[in-house]
């Protein structure tokens, strides 16, 4: 058989027995080569298809690199742009809070005013604007703070046109506002007010000490240009705190003990007339708060009713029982009540029609004036702080 596949025996000139079997080894290569070549093929197609896939995910993911890195980059420039906007417009802005002190000091408070708020509201939108919107690049950023730096354009123009305004010395004086650190004026302030009132400041309204802090401050500040500089400032804030601080004792405590005595709505006849007032429909009610000024606070102590002297005997009558029950801290006799409100009365009207309403009715006041108006009402014997001494905490 071996010797048939192999072409005949040997003497019939075919390859006999050997030849057989080298056919039948061929025979069985073939299908085996087949199977191998087969194999290969379905791997090399499993390996493109795969390589295909993982280049189209390479793809996928280079793009979502690249877009990452694009937003990387928009977030980086935009902290760039607004640090750079906010950090500028920041160093104006606090310019110009330094120099308010400087505007308020020379009267002119009102008209700095409105251009600190809008710096204020400027500076406030730069802190505010969003960068990041859903974890990515914001893309309204641009346009707002394009808007954004217009306007603190616009508030940078506005002020420089109030600043050339100005005079020459009042530029020359908020010039030296800017550079001062008027904080630390405060803080030398507010010592040396501590030490006047000694234990009575903590009795003070947080308003009343802010005034009377206030009101040293800007006279230190403005006391290197005295010829020139008007004090209004000064005065009007040193008179503000005493309203402030006498409102409450003079003429809140009053009307509450008062009442608690006599209820206004039952006997409203029997009240201090200067306490009270008329309602919308008549009624009797107490005056309103923004009626009752350093004036009206001098004639509730002296009980002055012209010719009316019923009148007059009824106010004392209260005032008397008041001080002496509420408001003192001293076992007084009435004629010492009644000699301690008049001498009270006399202060407050002193410091009104000499030193608070002038300020506060386009008066220029001058150094000289402001110096009289710090020692009349802090430094002399029976001033404001010894009269804040005589009431009880």
């Amino acid at each position: 058989m071996l010797a048939c596949m192999g072409g005949g025996t040997l003497a019939a000139g075919g390859l006999g027995v050997t030849g057989g079997l080298a056919v039948l080894g061929a025979t069985a290569v073939i299908p085996a080569a087949a199977i191998g070549a087969y194999g290969l093929d379905k791997k090399i197609t499993q390996d493109y298809q795969q390589a295909t896939q993982y280049y189209n995910e390479v793809q996928v993911f280079t793009a979502q690199v690249n877009e990452a890195w694009q937003n990387a980059m928009a977030i980086c420039n935009a902290y760039k742009e607004l640090s750079m906007s906010t950090s500028s417009f920041g160093q104006f802005f606090s310019d110009m809070l330094n120099m308010s002190s400087g505007a308020i000091g020379m009267g002119q408070g009102e008209s700095f005013q409105p251009l600190l708020n809008e710096a204020a509201l400027i500076l406030h939108g730069y802190i505010n604007i969003p960068i990041l919107k859903d974890n990515i690049f914001y893309d309204g950023f641009t346009r707002e703070l394009k808007e954004l730096n217009i306007r603190a354009g616009e508030c940078r123009h506005s002020f420089y046109q109030y600043f050339i305004s100005l005079s020459s010395e009042q530029q020359d004086f908020m010039e030296s506002c800017r550079q001062d650190d008027f904080s630390h004026r405060l803080a030398e302030a507010k010592i040396y007010m501590e030490g006047k009132f000694g234990s009575s400041w903590k009795q003070l309204q947080a308003n009343t000490q802010t005034f009377l802090v206030t009101g040293g401050a800007f006279f230190e500040q403005m006391s290197a240009i005295r010829q020139s500089m008007d004090y209004s400032g000064v005065c009007f804030m040193l008179g503000k705190a005493m309203e402030v601080e006498l409102k409450k004792r003079l003429f809140k405590g009053f009307c509450q003990y008062v009442e608690s005595q006599r209820p206004m709505a039952l006997y409203a006849s029997d009240w201090p007339k200067i306490l009270c007032g008329r309602s919308a429909s008549g009624t009797p009610c107490l005056r309103a708060d923004g009626q009752i000024t350093l004036g009206a606070l001098a004639y509730i102590c002296c009980g002055k009713y012209g010719d009316d002297v019923s009148a007059a005997s009824q106010h004392m009558k209260w005032l008397s029982s008041y001080g002496r029950s509420v408001l003192f801290n001293q076992i007084l006799s009435d004629r010492e009540v009644q000699e301690l409100f008049a001498y009270m009365g006399k202060f407050i009207h002193h410091v009104a029609d000499t030193y608070r309403n002038p300020s506060a009715h386009n008066q220029i006041i001058s150094y000289s004036k402001a110096v009289e108006c710090l020692n009349y009402i802090l430094e002399q014997e029976k001033g404001f702080p010894w009269i804040m001494k005589c009431f009880r905490k």
